[in-house]
């Protein structure tokens, strides 16, 4: 019999007491085994839970107070474990891989004590046997002996720990810091990433000095990258880019400017993005993420014209894939750029491919895969969507058993519409099988009894389909293929297989049928995606009112201003309701802003306005905005004075005030009207103040200072100089206002402190040196 022995963990429950958990694990008769000991410094409950054929399921041990830390999930080959805290109990759940028994080692064998027959219920120590066939050094028999105690005496026994090279016992030692970095490890490693987060934050608060804390460091970037990059890409930018600086010669310097490429890409940053993916091309072009980061460039050219850009890093970072799962990823997203070009057949093609090469890394990233086959599911890829959801199902356990169910019945519904009805019936058995009681179980039922009644007895639709092809491709340009096909086109338009009959036929009515079918489909689910792609076929005849506003909403949302337009046109003056009238307005003259037509928006803000007021919808008054702008590019500056009184008067705090004021102020120093620049100046500084911005600095600052010095109102110019040197500006305006606070110091005769204001605006590098060269010569007039 062979034992060795492994310290697992501590878990701390207070500053006096501790659960110590250890393995040890052994082989008896060629079969291995493991011993999980227990010890608390306190008597605790454990216990075992057994199914209906009494083999050992579950061993709960509770202890009657919560711990100051906890530990993560954690696996060996004979069990795996894991705690919850509730009503400030501490429980520890081991669950054994293959069979287990649960001893209560209340007794220090080494002493002299007698040994009772009886357990008691608490034990400061346990132990567990995890076992694959039988029990080692026991029997199953139950005892029927004499109920007695016994001792077992022992002398002091020798023990000789581990020796060195010269034979000297080895000591070593283990940071603590060392087994929290060991457990980030396995939580990254089985995708916990969230307690992975919080063990990194726990570990670097209680070590902030460790050797780990670099790899740390990255791990944490690396989980806020996998868990929601979106949401956390202003984390991972801070965090990539302190950590790059930190460690530049680190070896996974190209696995972080990846990720930080990645995060400005999510928060829309494109050529930040770009930066950091071209830096990583050029400077770590033998690492992995290199091609990776030559896709996600290809990956930004969508929706652009330029796809022959984007086929050309696409096509090199397939090539160039360091691995097998980079060329995956490569052809995965490859594959989502064909479709969405429409380009179906090139978009298999390499599923295919992917499918044959490295099935596996489906199930690897589930979460992409699941939406990789909505996407295909969008565009009606059955077969593809069939073999991806059926294998992402077989790779993934009982924790995820709603995605399972979903994944089983696309792979059902998918099969279907491919026509191998032998494959959908197959998965609806396993699904009835493994999801009886779930209440989608029904339809998969009905479904499949339908699709077994079809298949096996009367006529389907499909072999319906399939003699009209036979009809079509035996008897061209005929009366009977042409009535075939439209026979044929009337089944899929019935199971709304439109793309299928406008495969053949875009002219006909029921094409066209087809086309306002699709749309009214897209409207329904607001995918506004396809109302766009069909947005060729619409009639304004075929919607009703609701309808048109939705599609213009989508179009509008998608920068279409032009088909939108065409959408929204005349809606209005058809609108009976007040209220949705004022919003067709509104949202058609927003519409007309964004086309730059200066005259139709004019007109139609000014009737939204109107009707706003008159119904006294406050929540549209903002479109007086839109007004004011487009009656100033009409050059309509009194009717824009009128507009910009009522919006003072009813949005004042409205950051767009800014925008207004400016304008305004223009007009004041135009008209040399120092009380009305001053005003809106001062309006503003206001508004820059309540909304936290600069916007208008340093313009308005020095409009409102120069009407000060004009009025010779020194006291008000000093203050707003000195406000306005103590903001962010740029060099050239900060020459200029030192420039005029030593104007205005000299004009008070405060020559020490005018030479002082000269001489730092002197000092000041700037793309241009005229103010420079303005101070140079004052300070020669103070000097």
């Amino acid at each position: 019999m062979k034992l060795r022995g492994l310290l697992v963990f501590g878990i701390l429950c207070s500053a006096l007491c501790a659960l110590e958990v250890s393995i040890n694990y052994g082989k008896e008769n060629s079969q291995n085994f493991s011993v999980l000991n227990l010890q608390h410094d306190e008597p605790f409950e454990c216990k075992e839970l057994s199914n209906a054929q009494g083999a050992v399921t579950r061993i709960v041990c509770m202890i009657n107070r919560p711990p100051l830390a906890s530990f993560s999930p954690t696996s060996t080959i004979f069990f795996k474990f894991w705690n919850r805290v509730n009503e400030g109990k501490f429980y520890l759940y081991i669950e054994p891989n293959f069979s287990a028994k649960l001893f209560n080692t209340f007794i220090d064998l080494k002493t002299n004590t007698p040994i009772p027959k009886e357990r008691p219920r608490k034990s400061k120590s346990w132990q567990i046997v995890g076992f694959q066939d039988t029990i080692p050094f026991l029997s199953r028999a139950q005892s029927k002996g004499l109920n007695f105690p016994i001792t077992i005496t022992h002398e002091n026994e020798d023990f000789v720990s581990e020796l060195d090279v010269d034979r000297a016992p080895l000591v070593f030692e283990e940071g603590q810091d060392f087994s929290y970095y060991l457990s980030v490890q396995d939580l990254m490693r089985n995708g916990l990433y969230v307690e992975a987060i919080k063990t990194i934050d726990e570990t670097l608060y209680a070590f902030p000095n460790s050797i780990f804390v670099k790899d740390l460091l990255f791990f944490r970037l690396k989980a806020l990258q996998v868990l929601d990059s979106e949401d956390n890409a202003d984390s991972v930018i801070e965090m990539g880019l302190k950590w790059v600086k930190r460690y530049p010669t680190d070896i996974n310097v190209p696995e972080v400017l990846y990720y930080i490429g990645n995060a400005y890409t999510h928060i829309r940053f494109s050529s930040e993005a770009k930066y950091f993916y071209d830096r990583l091309i050029s400077e770590y072009p033998q690492s992995r993420f290199a091609p990776l980061a030559k896709m996600q460039i290809a990956k930004g050219y969508y929706g652009v014209s330029e796809s022959s850009d984007a086929m050309r890093y696409f096509a090199q970072a397939y090539q160039e894939a360091k691995d097998l799962d980079s060329a995956s990823e490569v052809a995965l997203e490859w594959s989502n750029f064909y479709l969405q070009t429409a380009q179906k057949d090139e978009a298999k093609a390499l599923i295919d491919t992917l499918l044959k090469a490295n099935p596996a890394y489906f199930g690897q990233n589930v979460d992409k895969s699941v939406a990789f086959v909505n996407l295909l599911m969008e565009n009606e890829m059955w077969e593809s969507v069939a073999q991806i959801s059926e294998y992402v199902y077989g790779t993934l356990g009982d924790e995820r058993v709603n995605l399972k169910e979903d994944l089983l019945n696309k792979a059902s519904l998918s099969y279907q519409n491919s026509g191998d009805f032998e494959k959908a019936h197959a998965i609806n058995t396993r699904f009835l099988e493994e999801f009886a009681h779930r209440a989608r179980a029904e339809e998969i039922k009905e479904r499949d009894d339908k699709l077994l009644f079809e298949i096996g007895v009367n006529d389907t639709p499909e072999e319906k389909i399939k003699r009209y092809d036979y009809l079509i491709q035996t008897y061209p340009n005929t009366e009977t293929a042409q009535k075939a096909q439209e026979l044929k086109n009337q089944i899929l338009f019935s199971q709304k297989r439109f793309s299928e009959i406008l495969s053949t036929d875009t002219t006909s009515t029921l094409a066209q049928q087809s086309y306002i079918e699709i749309l009214n489909t897209a409207i329904a689910n607001k995918d506004c995606q396809a109302i766009a792609r069909n947005f060729a076929h619409y009639t304004k005849e075929a919607f009703n009112s609701a309808q048109r506003a939705q599609i213009f909403e989508c179009l509008y949302s998608l920068s279409l201003n032009k088909q939108a337009q065409e959408v929204i046109e005349g809606l209005a003056k058809e609108e009976s309701d007040m209220r949705k009238k004022l919003n067709l307005l509104y949202l058609e003259a927003l519409n007309l802003d964004k086309l730059a037509l200066s005259k139709p928006a004019t007109i139609a803000s000014r009737d939204a306005l109107t009707l706003a007021q008159s119904l006294k919808a406050q929540e549209y008054y903002d479109i007086a905005f839109v007004l004011f702008r487009n009656l100033l590019l009409n050059a309509n500056v009194s009717e824009a004075r009128e507009v910009a009184a009522f919006l003072h008067q009813n949005l004042g705090d409205d950051a767009r005030m800014i925008d207004v004021d400016l304008e305004l102020l223009k007009f004041a120093q135009d008209s040399k009207d120092e009380t009305t620049l001053q005003l809106y100046a001062n309006d503003i500084l206001r508004l820059q103040n309540l909304h936290k911005t600069t916007q208008g600095t340093p313009y308005v600052d020095f409009a409102l200072i120069q009407s000060f010095m004009r009025e010779r109102d020194f006291t008000q110019a000093i203050k707003l100089l000195d406000s306005l040197l103590a903001k962010e500006i740029a060099p050239n305006a900060r020459a200029q206002a030192f420039y005029l606070k030593g104007s205005v110091l000299r004009s008070l005769n405060d020559n020490a402190n005018a030479k002082q204001s000269f001489e730092e605006c002197k000092a000041i590098q700037g793309d241009s040196q005229t103010w420079q060269s303005l101070c140079a010569q004052a300070l020669d007039l103070v000097q």
